[in-house]
């Protein structure tokens, strides 16, 4: 899997000088279930369902797993949260 690069200047020296990085994740099962459910359109509670009925999981274990699965990747920058804002805070 390749990561997109960042704009800014170490990002086009490297690109220009040809040292592009690769990064490898090792997942398990789980993992690889829970990175494919990934779209960028559905929220963590359709995906922490999904992986709940994929792997016959309890509540308590798919909603921990979903949430070291999203820990690990958010801190390798792989992924990233948007939480949106209630519109009743927008108004005040």
């Amino acid at each position: 899997m390749e990561i997109p690069e960042k704009p800014g200047l170490k990002e086009f020296l490297a690109r220009t000088l040809g040292f592009r990085r690769a990064v490898h994740i090792n997942l398990d099962e789980h993992g690889s279930f829970f990175w494919k459910q990934i779209d960028g359109k559905r929220p963590l509670s359709d995906i922490e369902k999904a992986l709940r009925r994929q792997f016959n999981l309890s509540n308590e274990d798919s909603k921990q797993a979903t949430i070291l699965f999203t820990e690990m990747l958010m801190l390798r920058h792989l992924i990233h949260l948007e939480v949106p804002v209630p519109a009743a805070t927008l108004d005040t």
